[in-house]
Parts: structure tokens; C-alpha cells; sequence
């Protein structure tokens, strides 16, 4: 390791062999963390789906252990290598995600998503390969000097000011959305505003992080009693602070949004703002060359690029159940404007099993989350004297689909009038429907 003391402002500029060797073991347990990390946050999330069987409390605190454990070998790879190496390791966490829902999850591995995955791999080992190789040793007064560089204070105003508008945005669109309000694009505002918001605070446990290992190097290879000094209690509290703050806004992403969705969108996040932390605060990118630079940027892009891939989208969710057939599907509803009952007739034409949650994604998991079919209808509404003998709600057989709940993206307006309806299981009315039936299947509408 290159010492840098308080005279010394940016130490040697050779990289020995012992360095090279120190940085691969850091690699190795950053990778090995990362996968730890990614694997203990699916199984809290599977806990969480299921706790209200006794199953599920077992499964949340199986992956606080392993997600913990993962993280205290993610802190002891910041002695090892620089954080700005560290940092693009965590995109791993996407590819052992991949693995996990198709093996446990039971999800189908698209083209899209190994693109993905190559991606991730080819331009994490490309920021990795060209990012900062050097290792240095840092005494206490130095890291005391690095809060005061310029660069420094300006990021983390500017990194504050951001996350204090992405947390007042999503705290906007939730009060909206308690007044029964919508708003525009809510569905993808809530979740990356909130991971944007926690991203930029938490990641800056990772600058704490490198502070506490540097500053037990000292202790052990050094002898400095590094208790005597106000910094050392200033980074535990920093460290221990943020860690709280993001393990707990972990918690609540992974109780009330998709972990499909909501896992890559944080730590991709997550990716970003602790490389540049880690690059700005210790002045980690001081020392890269032009080349180093445009291999550096040119690998963190094609890495986002590879994560923009393992991102849920439509396609990919419908495409990750078995296709179902296309069946006339008769739906019963009671309308505020009609006195009598009207008829929605249509055909179902796409179903797919997934986790349905209401509109509020901070409702809890056991209020909120039930298995159910994604039913789409392309529908009309017409009297009900004008339903054939053969679709009428009598003949409907039940099968399978008996007793699935489902909500409904619609107004009750779309009830009165013959209207082409698309229908998801998204609910912003409180419309809920029970579905049961076969070739011709039945739905009560029933204002909730």
C-alpha cells in the first residue's frame, strides 16, 4: 500500500504486486458480498410475501442473516481496494437476481434478460479493468482534510438538494394519491423517486465505510489509537446512522413494491452515486489517464445499459407465465347510474399469474398482497336483455379461475355506455371483481 499522510498529498504513483494482489482479494469479496447482499434481499422479500404463515418469519430473518453477514464481508473488502473499484461489483447483485427468480421464482429467462447479463458483466470488468489501481493508505489527519475539499462539499450539497426534491416529489404524489388523485406516470415516480431518495443517502455509508477500515489500519499495521480522535466516533456514528436509514428504507421497498422492479432500480442507483462518492471523497479518479477515463465511463454506461435490460417491463412479466387462452368472459356489474344491472361481454386476452397490489404501495404486504390473474378484456357494456341465452352468468362453469380476486384500472363510469374497456388488476376506484368460469366466465362487480 502507498501511505498518504497529512504532507503527502497524493502518495506514490507505482502499484507494487502485493497492491495488485490486495485489490483482487477485495474484488473477490466485493463479488462474493454483492451476490450475498442481492440473494438475503430476495429471501426477506419472499418473507414478507408470506408472513402470515409462520414460514415467512423464518424466511425474513434467514436473509437478515445472510444479507447482514453479506455486508460485513462488503465492509472488510473496502480494505483491500478502492471504492470507486468496489462500487461497480454491486451490479452482480443483478445477475445472481436473474438466477434466483428462475430457479426459485420460477420465472422465465428471456434473450432480452441474458443480453442484460452480459452487459453487466462485460462493463463491470471493463470500469474495473480501467477504474483506479492504486491502493492507498490514508492517515487520520488526511481523511480530517478530504472534508474539506471543494469538490467534496459541493457533491454533497448537491447530492442533499436532490434527494430532499426526489423525497418531496414522492411524498407529493402520495398525498395526492390518499385524496384519491392521480397524478402523471405515478407508477414510475413512486418507486424511482423513492429509490433515488434512499440511494443518495445511504450510499454514503460506503465513504463511511472506507473511513472506518482506513482507520483500523492504522490501529493494527500503525499502533495510532485511533479512539483518542474525534473523527474515528464521527464516521462510526456517520456509518452506523446511514446504515440504519438504508436498511430501513430497504425494508419498506421490498414490503411494497415488486422486488423485480424495485432491487435493480436501488442498486443501480446504489452503483452510481457510491462510485462517485468513493471516486470524489478520497480523490480516487485524481490519479486515472485520459484512457483510463473514457474506458472507465464508456464500462459504467454499458453495465446501465445491461441493467436497463434486467429491468421488469410489461413483456417481460406477461411473457413470464404460460400464455392462456382467449375465452369470452361475461363480467356482472351494478352501476351508481343504471337501476338494474348491466353486462360487460368481451374476451380474455391475456392472463398471467402474479402479485397484486393495490394502488397505495405503502399499505402493508399482509393487507395488500395475494396471488391472483392478471386479466386483460377488451369489453363493452350493454343491457343485460341484450346478453345471448348462451353467455348469460348461468351457464357459467366454474373451474380454476373460481374465486380469484381482482381490481380493476377503470372507472364505474366505463360501466354505463358501450365503451371499449381495457382492464388490469391495478385498482384507483376500489371496483373489486371475483372471476369464476371456463369458455364463459362470471365477475360481480361489487363496489368496495
Amino acid at each position: 500500500m502507498h501511505e498518504v499522510d497529512a504532507d503527502e498529498g497524493s502518495g506514490s504513483s507505482e502499484s507494487s504486486f502485493v497492491d495488485t494482489i490486495l485489490i483482487f482479494v477485495g474484488i473477490f469479496l466485493g463479488i462474493t458480498a454483492s451476490i450475498g447482499i442481492n440473494i438475503g434481499n430476495n429471501i426477506q422479500s419472499l418473507g414478507l410475501q408470506r408472513q402470515a404463515e409462520q414460514k415467512g418469519s423464518r424466511l425474513f430473518a434467514t436473509g437478515t442473516v445472510i444479507f447482514v453477514t453479506a455486508s460485513v464481508v462488503n465492509f472488510a473488502a473496502f480494505a483491500f481496494a478502492p471504492a470507486a473499484i468496489l462500487a461497480p461489483l454491486e451490479s452482480f447483485q443483478f445477475v445472481s437476481n436473474l438466477f434466483f427468480n428462475h430457479y426459485v421464482n420460477k420465472k422465465v429467462i428471456t434473450r432480452r434478460m441474458i443480453t442484460g447479463v452480459s452487459m453487466v458483466i462485460v462493463g463491470c470488468g471493463t470500469a474495473v479493468g480501467l477504474g483506479p489501481n492504486e491502493v492507498y493508505e490514508f492517515t487520520l489527519m488526511k481523511l480530517v482534510d478530504f472534508w474539506t475539499e471543494p469538490a467534496w462539499c459541493g457533491y454533497l450539497v448537491g447530492i442533499m438538494l436532490l434527494a430532499a426534491v426526489a423525497q418531496g416529489t414522492n411524498m407529493l404524489y402520495m398525498h395526492r394519491q390518499s385524496q384519491g388523485n392521480s397524478m402523471p406516470y405515478e407508477r414510475k415516480v413512486l418507486p424511482i423517486t423513492f429509490a433515488l431518495s434512499s440511494a443518495l443517502i445511504g450510499t454514503q455509508s460506503v465513504v463511511q465505510a472506507k473511513c472506518l477500515s482506513e482507520c483500523l489500519e492504522q490501529l493494527t499495521a500503525h499502533g495510532v489509537n485511533i479512539f483518542a480522535y474525534w473523527y474515528f466516533w464521527m464516521s462510526l456514528f456517520l456509518f452506523v446512522s446511514l446504515v440504519a436509514i438504508w436498511l430501513y428504507r430497504l425494508t419498506k421497498a421490498l414490503e411494497h413494491f415488486d422486488p423485480l422492479f424495485i432491487i435493480p432500480m436501488l442498486q443501480s442507483n446504489y452503483i452510481l452515486f457510491a462510485t462517485v462518492s468513493g471516486g470524489i471523497y478520497f480523490q480516487e479518479f485524481n490519479s486515472m489517464k485520459a484512457y483510463q477515463w473514457a474506458g472507465f465511463v464508456i464500462g459504467i454506461l454499458v453495465m446501465f445499459c445491461g441493467l436497463y435490460l434486467l429491468s421488469p417491463h410489461e413483456d417481460e412479466a406477461e411473457s413470464s407465465s404460460p400464455p392462456a387462452e382467449v375465452n369470452p368472459v361475461t363480467i356482472v356489474a351494478e352501476s351508481a347510474d343504471c337501476s338494474g344491472p348491466r353486462v360487460v361481454v368481451g374476451r380474455l386476452v391475456d392472463k398471467s399469474d402474479r402479485v397484486s397490489e393495490r394502488a397505495n404501495p405503502y399499505q402493508t404486504a399482509t393487507s395488500t398482497r395475494r396471488r391472483s390473474s392478471r386479466i386483460l378484456l377488451r369489453a363493452k357494456t350493454v343491457p343485460t336483455s341484450d346478453i345471448p341465452a348462451a353467455a348469460a352468468p348461468a351457464a357459467a362453469t366454474p373451474v380454476a379461475l373460481a374465486a380469484i380476486s381482482m381490481e380493476l384500472d377503470m372507472d364505474e363510469s366505463s360501466f354505463n355506455g358501450n365503451t371499449d374497456l381495457s382492464m388490469s388488476t391495478q385498482s384507483t376506484t376500489g371496483v373489486s371483481l371475483s372471476v369464476r368460469g371456463d369458455s364463459h366466465g362470471e365477475a360481480l362487480g361489487e363496489r368496495v
